[in-house]
C-alpha cells in the first residue's frame, strides 16, 4: 500500500472515530445514534526536540525551533520520523479492518489495467 493511501485512509479512520454521540442524519429529530470509540493504546506520541534557531532574511528575523528537522538523512531526524511512525501505526491499529475494506472498496472501483500514465495523441 503506497504511504499516501495509506495516511489517506489513517486520516479518514480517524475522523470516522472522532465524532462521538454525533447525530444520524437519517435519524428521527429527537433521537440520537451512539458511537463507540475504541480505545487508545497506551503511550504517548514523541515530542520532538526545541533547538532554537534564528535566521535573518531581508532584515527580517525568523526563529524556527525545528529547523534541525531540514537536516534529512541524519540518525536523529530519522529516528524522530521512526518514532512517530510506530505511535500512528500503533494508535490505528484498532482500525486495521476498516482500512483493509475502505481500501478493498477504493480498488474495486479502480481501473488496475493501466501499465501507463494516459496521454494525449
Amino acid at each position: 500500500m503506497t504511504r499516501t493511501l495509506r495516511s489517506t485512509l489513517l486520516l479518514g479512520a480517524a475522523c470516522a472515530l472522532a465524532a462521538p454521540g454525533r447525530p444520524d442524519d437519517t435519524a428521527p429529530p429527537n433521537r440520537r445514534v451512539e458511537v463507540t470509540l475504541l480505545p487508545a493504546p497506551a503511550g504517548t506520541p514523541p515530542v520532538a526536540r526545541r533547538h532554537p534557531h534564528t535566521l535573518e532574511i531581508h532584515g527580517d528575523r525568523l526563529s524556527d525551533d525545528y529547523f534541525w528537522m531540514r537536516e534529512k538523512g541524519t540518525p536523529e531526524v530519522e529516528g524522530y520520523l521512526n518514532a512517530e511512525l510506530a505511535y500512528a501505526e500503533a494508535f490505528m491499529k484498532p482500525t486495521a479492518g476498516l482500512q483493509k475494506k475502505l481500501y478493498d472498496e477504493m480498488l474495486s472501483r479502480i481501473q488496475q489495467t493501466d501499465i501507463s500514465v494516459p496521454y494525449a495523441d
